[in-house]
């Protein structure tokens, strides 16, 4: 829903009627920028307002022995196997981040480079809130019925396969065919829905799958910060590559983002089973009656 509201306000704010004599859409611009700051007050007071949890008081454990037993943490990060894990749930995300961010924040430009003079303020607000649409049902249809069907890897990998070959047939098409408008139009569609159905699902599960659970958590926020990281680069990539090479480079870039990303967990990830018996590849069978 953050993603469709700014443009939902914005359409707004331009029904407002304009004065020639006054700079109308410099202030519609900067109150849309106001309210987008009420999202965060309200997350801010909320945390400010919750009460802390107590502290956990540390606890030696003594084994009898008189040495320091070594962490389960410090034990985990000396294993090649989790090394392997890390790589790839983390280098998936990366990569996928560098072409989501990258796509997601600049399509209003990507809409004014494909339909150019016909591309109002108003033309841009409406299309960029349609892709908005598009990924929400994308994003409940991943969670609600292609996660149980595919499991997460699987439908990882089968996510950024085919967006980094929509990635390149938009190229395709924006190089050779620039009046295509509304097939590269398509091809936008069906990329913020490939995208959002499949590792914008599954690359916040597969860390849970691929690590024991004792060391689960910091191997999560490890391939978290990792995404992190690839959204800074996606929002920096996009710019520099665009004014250098246009937007059909930036596509092309993403499309081999995308495939190095599907890489990373095909080949990095192994198939794990957790406690429920729900793996990297689905459901297993002794526990196909799970709801």
């Amino acid at each position: 829903l953050g993603s469709v509201a700014p443009y939902l306000v914005a359409l707004l704010l331009l029904m407002v009627p304009r004065d020639e004599n006054y700079p109308t859409t410099s202030v519609q611009f900067r109150l849309l920028y106001a309210i987008g700051t009420i999202p965060s007050l309200a997350v801010m007071l909320a945390v400010l307002r919750e009460k802390s949890p107590p502290k956990v008081k540390s606890i030696n454990i003594d084994d009898g022995s008189g040495e320091k037993k070594e962490s389960n943490l410090s034990i985990a990060f000396r294993e090649p196997q989790h090394w392997k894990a890390l790589s790839g749930t983390a280098g998936t995300w990366f990569m996928f981040d560098v072409a989501y961010y990258g796509f997601v924040i600049f399509s209003p430009s990507i809409l004014k480079e494909v339909f150019g003079s016909e591309a109002t303020l108003v033309n841009i607000i409406t299309r960029s809130t349609v892709l908005g649409v598009i990924s929400i049902f994308g994003t409940a249809l991943g969670v609600g019925s292609c996660l149980r069907w595919l499991g997460p890897k699987r439908l990882n990998v089968a996510g950024q396969v085919l967006a980094g070959i929509l990635f390149a047939a938009f190229a395709v098409v924006h190089e050779y065919l620039p009046d295509a408008t509304f097939l590269q139009f398509g091809f936008l569609c069906l990329l913020i829905f490939t995208l959002s159905v499949g590792p914008n699902v599954s690359t916040f599960l597969l860390p849970i799958i691929a690590f024991p659970e004792e060391i689960r958590s910091t191997f999560h926020g490890l391939s978290s910060a990792s995404a992190k990281v690839g959204a800074m680069v996606g929002s920096m990539l996009f710019p520099i590559v665009s004014e250098h090479a246009g937007v059909t480079a930036v596509m092309g870039t993403q499309a081999v983002v995308c495939l190095l990303g599907a890489a990373f967990g095909q080949f990095l990830i192994e198939d794990h089973e957790d406690e429920e018996g729900y793996t990297t590849d689905g459901f297993s069978d002794t526990s196909s009656d799970c709801s």
